[in-house]
């Protein structure tokens, strides 16, 4: 487990945002996928690309604006497919921000109900970084999403979201997540 996060430092022009999903992705495909050899049988991640084209070829299809497809698009920082022979769905949707505020995680919210309208078993958590968070972020209080994790520090909030990833996966094990100086 040693050097999965190898600094707590993000690098020049790279926002919070983007540090956390890459950080996920590494998380997801360096520990779990290389721990759980039958995971990467079962799943499949990325930064939500596979579901960006599809979902810009049946835009017209869904009854939605295309303005608001993209804008959901947008807000998605991790996806996890699952696989079942030739196909891959997406099974859940991390949407990460850099604003942990009760409208960011409300558009979360919508933004997941626009991917249900397609994908009905489609699971979402929402995660972000913020100095003070809000009493009414929580679960419960959105209609969609399953977790919502809004920390001030960066690992706490990897920490957050491997214990979701361990349960979304089945397995018992946790990565350590230690900054290595």
């Amino acid at each position: 487990m040693r050097g999965l996060i190898r600094e707590r430092k993000i690098e020049e022009g790279e926002t919070v945002r983007r540090y956390l999903e890459r950080m996920l992705l590494r998380i997801v495909k360096r520990w779990y996928f290389r721990q759980f050899p039958e995971l990467k049988g079962k799943f499949k991640a990325d930064r939500g690309k596979k579901i960006e084209a599809k979902m810009e070829r049946i835009v017209g299809g869904l009854g939605v604006r295309k303005k608001d497809v993209k804008e959901a698009l947008n807000r998605v920082g991790l996806v996890i497919y699952t696989k079942k022979g030739a196909l891959e769905n997406p099974g859940l949707i991390l949407f990460v921000s850099n604003v942990g505020k009760y409208s960011t995680v409300y558009d979360a919210d919508n933004a997941l109900s626009l991917f249900q309208q397609l994908y009905p078993t489609l699971r979402g958590n929402f995660a972000s970084v913020e100095q003070k968070t809000e009493e009414e972020l929580r679960a419960e209080n959105f209609e969609h999403l399953d977790h919502v994790v809004v920390e001030q520090d960066e690992l706490k909030v990897l920490e957050k979201l491997s214990s979701v990833l361990q349960e979304y996966f089945g397995v018992n094990a946790k990565p350590e997540l230690k900054w290595q100086f």
